[in-house]
């Protein structure tokens, strides 16, 4: 055993060879002597026996030791090594042992018929045949347990002075000592014949294994080769075909055996073999594998072709040839020569389209914009290309410090929070423009997010156009919220095509300041004022007739269901649905029905007045007319008129007949 099996051992394995060791010699120590002198009373023979003793002392611990030693260091060397070794016959341990026993008090037994023959001391050597039979029939322990019965047989049946435990003759004790030596050599020598046997018979199953495995291997090579779609061949180190599988053969429109042995010039024009061989010598001179694209014709025409070759190396090592496998790509270059001009059209459309489309690194850096981004920007493509966007291209501080965290929760996956996005982008003059941005992520082959793509629109003018809209609407609803008038948005309900009520949608402040009702939005009136259908059908007969896409109209009506006079305005935004705008008229109506009365009052009196004056006036003409009479008698008689009506004259001159 060699320095490093022995330096494998383990600390247990060492401490029971040691403990084995020293148990042994101790023992030994303890006992040899005394039994010595127990066998032999003459001291001339015990001397010799002392120095046979303690030669046989170390024949037996050097084969103990490298018993254990050998022991140890194999069990360390293989796992499956077993715990003894199998004899020749397939015993159980035990069966072993008793065949052991029983052929060696055989022995004895014949050796005691025999008595007679051989005299009173026939020759030991007899009791080898039990220990060789056990030992090749059952190893080391059956050898051990044999030659341990054939010297206890020995010791007290064979010689008459066992009883005293004393040998009268050193020849007995030399005869007894080769006896128990060749015993233990005997069953040293088996273990070893039955671990060789062992070993062989376990080397050679591992031989038929693998040749099994090599034979099943190259069964599976073979389905391989002959069932897979792909090109197969290998070739030796001047190019000549060594394999070549039926897809192969296939593809180049030969049979296997016209190819086998030829290059490739036997095949292919002589621009693609020259290739072809170019491509091996590089495989060769390198001594790696790679990967071409190769452009061949085949029975079908032009193919692509994807190849790896890879050299083939003999049992010192050396190349010895090329192998490889090509596939047919010729669809995929078809697809990938369709997709480079669709992505070439694509890009023309993202030349065109009024949008823009950036795309980022995982680091923020800009690695595609389209044409118009850049002119919106005012700056060139290759300017733009490798800068980071958010230094670059956003204002400050929003870009980095509001931006840039989205961007990355993005990376994250994070992206529905994310999706769309409006921020404003700092062109190249300075001045900033609004962009509606849509978000998305790519991933790389293995899954994982490296970058964003996003398209924006710009959106200033909108922008700009609904701030004003906004503006007037805030300005409008303030107008709304503030007017003194009375607003309702309502949408009329109609019953078998005439109005049966209407929902209120919105009204103002002054609605309910004017009306008192309140939270009338999104109820019907019906609901909110009981009774107004039948108290007031010429109300709804106006707004129906006005819902329904009639004129505007403007009137007053008195609602007898509220009690309450109102001057209203209504007219239509769309379809079933009216604005009423009003006012609350009932004290001006109250006022007026006042003034009314006391006009009425005003034209009785002046009736009256005007009946009693034509009464007076009357009269009093009646008293002129008769004046006038007395004064033309009073002068016709030559008197004086008694009545001055000079004043009526003068009247009368002025006015015109």
């Amino acid at each position: 055993m060699d320095g490093p099996r022995l330096a494998r051992l383990s600390k247990s394995d060492s401490i029971r060879i040691v403990l084995i060791y020293a148990i042994f010699a101790g023992l030994w120590i303890v006992l040899s002597d005394e039994a010595l002198e127990w066998f032999i009373a003459d001291p001339s023979y015990l001397q010799i026996a002392q120095t046979f003793k303690g030669w046989f002392y170390v024949a037996v611990t050097s084969l103990l030791l490298y018993f254990l030693l050998k022991r140890s260091a194999d069990k360390n060397d293989s796992a499956d090594e077993p715990d003894r070794y199998p004899g020749l016959v397939d015993w159980k341990p035990w069966q072993h042992y008793l065949f052991a026993a029983t052929v060696t008090l055989a022995t004895l037994l014949l050796r005691e018929s025999i008595i007679v023959a051989f005299g009173e001391r026939p020759l030991l050597i007899l009791f080898m045949f039990p220990i060789i039979l056990s030992a090749t029939i059952g190893g080391f322990g059956p050898g051990i347990v044999s030659t341990f019965i054939a010297a206890s047989s020995v010791t007290f049946v064979v010689y008459p002075t066992a009883a005293g435990f004393r040998l009268e003759h050193s020849y007995d004790l030399l005869q007894l000592g080769f006896l128990i030596v060749n015993g233990l050599l005997v069953s040293i020598l088996s273990l070893m014949l039955h671990e060789a046997r062992y070993k062989s018979d376990r080397e050679r199953k591992n031989a038929l294994d693998s040749l099994g495995e090599k034979s099943r291997a190259l069964q599976l090579l073979d389905a391989i080769t002959e069932g897979s779609t792909d090109a197969i061949f290998a070739k030796d180190i001047d190019g000549r075909y060594l394999l070549f599988n039926r897809a192969a053969a296939s593809f180049v429109g030969k049979s296997i055996q016209e190819v086998l042995g030829k290059d490739d010039s036997a095949i292919f024009p002589p621009n693609q073999a020259a290739l072809i061989q170019r491509s091996d010598r590089e495989v060769i001179q390198g001594d790696r594998v790679a990967t071409f694209q190769e452009n061949l014709d085949t029975k079908d025409g032009k193919s692509f072709f994807l190849t790896t070759k890879g050299p083939l190396h003999d049992d010192a090592g050396n190349v010895a040839g090329v192998f490889g496998i090509s596939r047919d790509i010729t669809g995929i270059k078809t697809t990938e020569f369709a997709l480079r001009r669709e992505r070439d059209l694509s890009q023309r459309y993202l030349d065109t389209a009024q949008s823009i489309m950036v795309a980022l690194d995982d680091a923020g850096r800009i690695t595609m914009i389209s044409r118009y981004g850049c002119d919106l920007l005012g700056y060139r493509e290759n300017e733009l290309l490798g800068e980071n966007w958010f230094k670059t291209c956003l204002p400050q501080p929003e870009g980095m410090d509001t931006i840039l965290p989205i961007f990355r929760e993005i990376l994250a996956g994070n992206l529905e929070d994310h999706q769309h996005l409006e921020n404003a982008v700092l062109c190249r003059d300075g001045s900033q423009r609004m962009i509606s941005w849509r978000n998305n992520y790519f991933r790389n082959e293995a899954g994982n997010i490296v970058g964003t793509l996003s398209a924006g629109e710009d959106i200033t003018e909108r922008r700009q156009a609904e701030d004003a809209l906004h503006e007037s609407e805030e300005t409008y609803r303030s107008l709304f919220e503030h007017m003194l008038n009375g607003f309702a948005y309502c949408r009329m309900l109609y019953v078998n095509g005439r109005p049966d009520d209407f929902v209120y949608l919105s009204v103002n402040q002054a609605f309910t300041s004017q009306t008192g009702l309140k939270d009338v939005a999104g109820r019907r009136v019906s609901e909110v004022i009981p009774g107004i259908r039948e108290a007031d059908p010429e109300l709804f007969e106006k707004y129906g007739r006005v819902a329904s896409g009639g004129q505007p109209e403007q009137f007053e009506v008195f609602v007898h269901a509220l009690d309450m006079w109102f001057a209203i305005s209504i007219y239509s935004p769309k379809p079933e649905h009216f604005v009423a705008v009003f006012d609350v008229i009932t004290e001006r109506k109250k006022a007026e029905i006042a003034l009314l009365q006391q006009a009425a009052e005003l034209r009785q009196r002046n009736d009256e007045l005007e009946r009693f004056n034509r009464a007076t006036v009357g009269r009093e003409l009646d008293m002129i007319a008769l004046k006038r009479q007395i004064n033309d008698l009073s002068h016709r008689l030559g008197h004086e008129p008694p009545y001055p009506l000079e004043f009526l004259d003068r009247q009368g001159k002025g006015k015109t007949p």
